[in-house]
């Protein structure tokens, strides 16, 4: 059986809505197939004649002015899976109600960091309030999801792994900066949030039932997270930090599925690895897409859910945080 490999680059709001920059930014990550035929691309650097990398502002800006060249670009990039990854919603909502209380409504994406260091709050209580709402963050998060699937998997089966700090350790999460998270957080999601997809769920189920006598959370959670991590998955290159703690989280996952013996009928769990996108045409295909994700997402700003809708009426599969849209 052949493995799949999948290609990422993200993007983070702000080029529109200025209330979407900044510690309030939604990350916008794009997954292209490396099966898919990338003749639209080389095509584009023919009739642009650009040297060097193709970088999505570029084509966004075709599509602006050339309608035609618009609905054949959508066509082949509809095919990138797209996660949308709101780590700062909790913090809109706070800064929000703060504004409430202060008798203005405060620009989250702008202003907070000015704000915060304004003297009207003690600094006691903004590190308490900032810490709390990353721990809201890491708890709505994909990865703490599947997180969830992994520690049913080996409560409910022999496996000796211990359940502390499964796939992550939340300490590392809780120290890293606003980009540091926001960029591990959406690399996790777009890699292994197919384990959250109710359609593959029940393709493993209905698979393992055919051969099980006694219906096994613990094996069927197993099988949903091998499914997940089988493809090869490659990212442009981006901040060591947050990379780092993806591949020791991949690892974990691949530890537990190996130790299972789950037998021989996958193909093995896959890798995790970054490349230069100027010397990989999937990813330049990756980080067009995400580009493209991202300014459909602003045009529909302000409502989110919204917004993203808009993004799944162009893209076949479309993950919002945890939940996989319809």
């Amino acid at each position: 059986m052949d493995r799949d490999q999948y290609f990422a680059d993200e993007t983070r709001t702000g080029k529109i809505v200025h209330d979407l920059r900044g510690i309030g930014a939604i990350i916008v990550i794009a997954r292209f197939p490396g099966k898919c035929d990338l003749d639209w691309l080389n095509q584009l650097y023919r009739d642009l004649k650009i040297q060097g990398e193709i970088k999505s502002e570029v084509v966004i800006e075709v599509c602006r002015v050339n309608t035609q060249r618009r609905a054949w670009l959508l066509e082949k990039l509809s095919v990138a899976t797209i996660a949308i990854v709101d780590v700062a919603e909790h913090i809109r909502e706070i800064f929000d109600e703060l504004g409430k209380l202060f008798g203005n409504k405060i620009p989250t994406q702008v202003t907070a960091a000015t704000f915060l260091k304004s003297g009207r709050i003690p600094q006691e209580y903004i590190t308490s309030m900032l810490s709390f709402l990353r721990e809201m963050a890491i708890n709505d998060s994909a990865a703490e999801a599947i997180a969830n699937i992994l520690r049913m998997a080996v409560t409910e089966t022999e496996i000796t792994t211990s359940l502390d700090n499964v796939l992550f350790d939340r300490r590392i999460l809780l120290e890293m900066n606003e980009r540091e998270f926001a960029e591990f957080s959406a690399r996790f999601a777009i890699a292994f949030a197919d384990a959250l997809d109710p359609l593959l769920q029940v393709k493993v189920i209905e698979k393992e039932l055919k051969g099980m006598r006694f219906f096994n959370e613990g094996t069927i959670a197993l099988r949903i997270i091998e499914s997940a991590i089988e493809p090869d998955f490659v990212f442009d290159l981006g901040s060591k930090k947050p990379f780092q703690n993806l591949q020791e989280a991949h690892q974990y996952m691949c530890i537990v599925v190996n130790q299972a013996f789950l037998s021989n009928k996958g193909i093995g769990p896959g890798s995790v690895f970054q490349n230069d996108s100027r010397k990989v045409l999937s990813l330049q295909a990756a980080d067009i897409a995400a580009g493209v994700a991202r300014e459909i997402l602003e045009s529909n700003y302000p409502d989110v859910q919204r917004a993203s809708m808009a993004v799944k009426s162009i893209f076949e599969r479309v993950l919002f945080n945890t939940r996989w849209l319809k």
